[in-house]
Formats: structure tokens, sequence, C-alpha cells
């Protein structure tokens, strides 16, 4: 086995892993937004603000990576792949 067909496996279980772990991702954050949106009416003493602030420091950009990010970066390996089997291929 040479090394490219090596980095050709190595990239296929890199892809499956984002894979999952984007999909993970979504459901976390879905999960999260569902909790956070049942004690919003109920939930409004001095704590909540400071909560408030560091949910959205994190909820904010991991959620601009689900929407925006996770699927470019899924594109970009996969078209990787797909350059690397051409070649590999012939």
């Amino acid at each position: 086995m040479s090394g490219y067909d090596e980095l050709a496996r190595d990239l296929h279980r890199f892809h499956a892993s984002l894979t999952g772990f984007n999909e993970q991702l979504r459901a976390g954050l879905a999960e999260v937004n569902r909790h956070h949106e049942q004690v919003d009416p109920v939930w409004r003493d001095r704590f909540r603000r400071t909560y408030d602030q560091r949910h959205d420091e994190l909820v904010e950009p991991v959620t601009e990576y689900a929407d925006r990010e996770a699927d470019a970066f899924e594109q970009f390996l996969t078209r990787q792949i797909r350059a690397l089997r051409r070649y590999l291929d012939g």
C-alpha cells in the first residue's frame, strides 16, 4: 500500500468522523435550544443574565459553524478525496 492509499483511507475516516461530529453537534444544539426555550418563561433571577451571556458566547459561534461552515468543510474533504482517488486510479 502506498502512502497515497493510506492518505485516502485516512481522509475517508476523517470525513466520516467530521460528518458524525457535525450531526451530533446539530442535534446537541437543537436539544440545548429546546431546553432553553422551556425555561425561558419561568427563569427570571439575577443569575439568568449571567447565564444568558455565557450561553450566547458559546452557542453563537457553534451555531455559526453548524449552520454556515460545517457543510463547506465536508464538501471540501469530499472534493479532496475525489481528486486523490482520480490521481490514484489514473
